[in-house]
């Protein structure tokens, strides 16, 4: 696994194939966070489903889709009595492992693109 900018660290399992010039429909990564350690406020245009694997459970903050993070996320404990979290595209999403470390995979549908990637810029907090 190799360093996240938004925080964490990931590898990327799997991308369906394309012909050249077609979006990728699929795109699989593992995440990992460790105790107490953050994932920036970031976006990801397309829908992504996160699916807990193991570790501690992770919180996740649904900031909604505006120009920045709501003040008042809706928060989703994935790992515990739920162990997955739909996140629509263009939602504003952070993810916090308090009690330890957390893996989980993140699968993003069409696939993940970098210049479809936000990362709140530390102005916008």
């Amino acid at each position: 696994m190799i360093p996240h900018e938004e925080g964490g660290y990931y590898a990327e399992i799997w991308r369906k194939p394309t012909v050249q010039g077609e979006e990728c429909p699929l795109s699989h990564i593992y995440y990992l966070l460790n105790q107490k350690e953050k994932a920036r406020w970031h976006r990801v245009a397309s829908d992504e489903i996160w699916l807990f694997h193991c570790g501690s459970p992770l919180t996740l903050y649904l900031g909604g889709n505006g120009d920045r993070p709501s003040h008042a996320p809706n928060v989703v404990v994935i790992g515990e009595a739920v162990f997955h979290c739909l996140i629509p595209g263009g939602t504003w999403q952070s993810a916090e492992a308090k009690e330890g470390m957390a893996l989980v995979s993140c699968i993003v549908s069409p696939g993940f693109q970098q210049e479809h990637w936000e990362l709140l810029s530390k102005e916008n907090l």
